[in-house]
């Protein structure tokens, strides 16, 4: 499967239910742009190139998560940040002694291409080199939370897929009253939310 493809594919899902994805997300970056913003981490997997020149994530105000995610996507010089923010935890936790297991740390070569932008909350991160994604819960990094990592997708393509999936099978809508969507809960799959692939 194509990453281009799948999401084609759940753009198509948001517009049939309602959801305003012009206004929700940013207009795509154009891929020599992408590679020069993150050259100095690394050559870019195409997936992140097709990522962000998809959409270069969500607008901010307002910013409503994106069904059935659970997460904003993020912009692309916010996810440079984000990442320099992380990468700065975890030396402060192995320093600290707070990190037990350097296996479950942000790597230096992921990229956090969709985030819950809060305190506690967790990130979609894409490996630079090997296009594999990960989710990372990014507490505050205090040892009052465990931060760790765990491989969801063999690539983008596989994770949005599944996205596409859950659409098609679950209850999501778009309220424009709210500007949220609305759904049930108790009918999402329990290791996709327990595993915090969807919300």
């Amino acid at each position: 499967m194509r990453l281009s493809d799948e999401l084609r594919g759940l753009e198509q899902r948001w517009r049939e239910r309602g959801a305003p994805v012009d206004a929700l997300l940013r207009p795509g970056v154009d891929a020599g742009v992408v590679a020069q913003t993150l050259l100095t981490i690394a050559e870019p997997h195409p997936d992140v190139v097709t990522w962000y020149g998809w959409y270069d994530g969500s607008h901010y105000d307002p910013e409503p998560i994106l069904a059935p995610t659970g997460r904003n996507f993020t912009q692309l010089a916010e996810a440079v940040r984000t990442r320099e923010v992380l990468l700065f935890i975890e030396a402060d936790m192995l320093g600290s002694g707070d990190r037990d297991d350097p296996e479950m740390a942000f790597q230096p070569s992921w990229l956090p291409v969709a985030d819950t932008r809060d305190a506690d909350g967790n990130a979609i991160a894409v490996d630079l080199v090997t296009g594999a994604v990960f989710r990372y819960d990014n507490g505050e990094g205090t040892g009052v939370y465990l931060q760790r990592s765990l491989f969801i997708a063999d690539d983008l393509a596989s994770l949005v897929h599944l996205w596409c999936d859950e659409l098609d099978r679950g209850t999501y809508v778009w309220d424009s009253a709210t500007y949220q969507w609305q759904y049930d809960r108790a009918d999402q799959p329990a290791d996709l939310r327990d595993r915090h692939i969807i919300h």
